[in-house]
């Protein structure tokens, strides 16, 4: 193929393979998403998070729906069902068991794997490099909503936007690390972690 003839068709196989792309739906992104991390036995995350007028450097650690969180001192263990969230300015550390939507504000890296089932997903940008799949909670009585931009490469997220009634949370996705299996107990919170801290049971 000369060159003359290249010119004239490689705009338009650029152009095909855009729009094979841009063709995908929310769900359909979604679900690559859910396979990327489903096939990781841990991923590790460092974000920034920037929400009230204020910015954090946070670390995060996923395996499956577990995670383990720190946000500027501020701590978080989720082993799926029971989370722990430590607080240094208190030095409290509070008991809960959190909806699919409290999850989504707190962690929405933690819940890509449910994403599926409890939300509503819609595709409302795409680029050749990124696309960005807003959620909503099917759930009745679930508020608020959020939005991940995934890499059209590697399906990872680059940012979360997360609505809600305390206002918007902006997550920008520093770097992604694939990792080894982790014991279960790496997402329960460790009473001698903090040995003088209050536990407050909100269940």
């Amino acid at each position: 193929m000369n060159r003359s003839i290249l010119r004239i068709f490689l705009p338009l196989i650029m152009l095909a393979l855009y729009g094979a792309a841009s063709a995908a739906t929310g769900s359909d992104i979604t679900a690559r998403a859910i396979a990327k991390f489903g096939d990781s036995p841990s991923v590790k995350v460092a974000f920034t998070v920037t929400a009230q007028g204020h910015s954090a450097k946070g670390v995060i650690t996923l395996s499956g729906d577990r995670f383990r969180m720190d946000v500027d001192g501020m701590q978080t263990w989720y082993d799926g069902h029971t989370q722990w969230t430590y607080s240094p300015a208190t030095d409290e550390v509070s008991v809960t068991e959190p909806t699919a939507g409290e999850l989504a504000q707190i962690n929405p890296f933690a819940i890509i794997s449910s994403l599926r089932d409890g939300f509503t997903a819609t595709l409302v940008k795409s680029t050749a490099s990124e696309s960005t799949v807003q959620y909503k909670p099917r759930a009745s009585g679930e508020h608020g909503s959020f939005s991940v931009t995934y890499n059209n490469s590697t399906y990872w997220p680059a940012t979360v936007v997360v609505d809600s009634d305390n206002g918007r949370a902006v997550i920008k996705i520093q770097s992604v690390t694939v990792g080894k299996t982790l014991h279960p107990s790496t997402f329960v919170y460790d009473k001698t972690a903090h040995p003088g801290a209050e536990i407050v049971d909100l269940r």
